[in-house]
């Protein structure tokens, strides 16, 4: 596999280190895998340490190796280490790199 097609649901849930200390993260978020390289995300909710955010259209870039590792980056936001399951049902991702330090990881679903 070294491309995604379709929507996936990524759930998941952290925390954001803000002043070395933990706060709670909590996401729901569609992903829409274009097949060429490139994503958007139509609609998220996440709780940053109780704070709603609601958000839609996010643009974003994603690669797949033929081992079924890759990344994942938002414009402008988090990135992400992502390893595929090799029939592309779902994929799981650890955050790398953001505007906050985090521990934060989860799995994004193909939706039917």
């Amino acid at each position: 596999m070294q491309t995604l097609h379709g929507s996936y649901l990524f759930a998941t849930h952290g925390w954001n280190i803000v002043a070395g200390v933990a706060q709670p993260k909590a996401i729901v978020e569609g992903i829409d895998f274009n097949g060429d390289g490139t994503l958007v995300s139509p609609f998220a909710t996440v709780s940053l340490n109780g704070t709603i955010i609601r958000s839609s259209g996010s643009p974003g870039t994603y690669t797949v190796a033929a081992d079924c590792t890759g990344t994942l980056t938002f414009t402008g936001g988090a990135s992400y280490d992502i390893f595929v399951d090799p029939n592309g049902k779902q994929l799981w991702m650890i955050q790398t790199g953001g505007v906050l330090p985090a521990v934060f990881e989860g799995t994004a679903t193909r939706l039917p």
